[in-house]
């Protein structure tokens, strides 16, 4: 099981959606992790591609169904009100619905610390609030730069 929500968030990145049916291969690239998706486009950019596939970590079984089922029930409530987005500011994100929250249940406090541990290095300063987003089945997030927030 993966998370509904929190699976395309830029907390940990983990796959990329492709706008091509089960292709993940690109010409140039030698191996394309089974987990990896890589959108048509980097046909045309293979080095790019190569560079995306070395910077991202996959860590098999990092989060049990039980932690995974504990932030689905503190966030779904919420979520669950919020209706799907197709225009975003920057024209990057479609098909979406999103939060930030800052309070978490003692439980989900030490499962989102550990993912911070993980993801971002200690001397790095993180913002405060955890930003969850959740795509509809067809919606989607196209290669983009994050505004910076501090």
């Amino acid at each position: 099981m993966i998370f509904s929500y929190l699976k395309k968030s830029v907390i940990v990145p983990l796959r990329l959606y492709s706008l091509t049916l089960g292709e993940n291969q690109v010409k140039g690239v030698e191996k394309c992790p089974e987990y990896i998706d890589l959108c048509h486009k980097f046909q045309e950019f293979p080095i790019e591609a190569e560079k995306v596939i070395e910077s991202m970590k996959v860590y098999r079984n990092f989060l049990s169904l039980d932690e995974e089922k504990s932030i689905l029930e503190e966030i779904e409530p919420y979520m669950s009100k919020l209706k799907y987005e197709f225009d975003h500011w920057d024209d990057a994100i479609h098909g979406y619905r999103e939060t930030e929250r800052l309070k978490w249940n003692n439980e989900n406090a030490k499962i989102l610390n550990r993912v911070r541990e993980i993801a971002f290095p200690s001397n790095v300063p993180q913002i405060k609030y955890v930003h969850i987003l959740d795509l509809a089945k067809d919606g989607y997030i196209k290669p983009h730069i994050d505004a910076i927030r501090l």
